[in-house]
């Protein structure tokens, strides 16, 4: 089945990569239009509040959470290889900056060489790096895992 079946049917699997301020409330809307969500983070206290039905975020609220838990479409984990399983990948990561207030790419770069962890994990996926910055900005961090590796806001993949 076609990535694009996979979508229009709610059958992609779909993985956030950072569950914080913008990863967590993604991963709800994500998971309340039916899709099964699995979110990564490095922080286990995060981990843990997501397994107690716990929000840590304003934006979502403890009730939305437990829904999606409790249904099954949404999962917290700190094992990487668990998003092995994903059609889709969403990478939410910090966007670090420098004085004077910079953006960099180190955070990105970071999450993206974990590709070399786990190779396999990346191919035949999509890949959607929200980094809080403009357009493209993330796209040298990303071309050594090839083009197709992270499609770009505004930018056709």
């Amino acid at each position: 089945m076609s990535l694009l079946s996979l979508i229009k049917t709610r059958k992609a699997r779909v993985g956030v990569i950072g569950l914080g301020y913008v990863g967590l409330p993604l991963a709800m809307t994500v998971a309340r239009a039916g899709f099964t969500v699995t979110g990564f983070d490095i922080d286990p206290g995060k981990i843990m509040a997501i397994i107690a039905r716990k929000s840590y975020i304003e934006a979502v609220l403890d009730t939305v959470l437990a829904v999606e838990v409790e249904a099954g479409r949404f999962a917290a984990t700190g094992d990487f290889a668990t998003l092995g399983a994903c059609d889709i990948i969403v990478i939410c990561v910090p966007t670090p900056l420098t004085r004077p207030f910079r953006p960099t790419r180190s955070t990105g770069s970071t999450w993206l060489s974990w590709r070399g962890r786990s190779h396999a994990l990346w191919l035949g996926r999509q890949g959607l790096w929200d980094y809080g910055t403009k357009p493209g900005w993330g796209r040298p961090a990303a071309a050594p895992f090839g083009h197709r590796a992270v499609i770009h806001p505004g930018r056709p993949p």
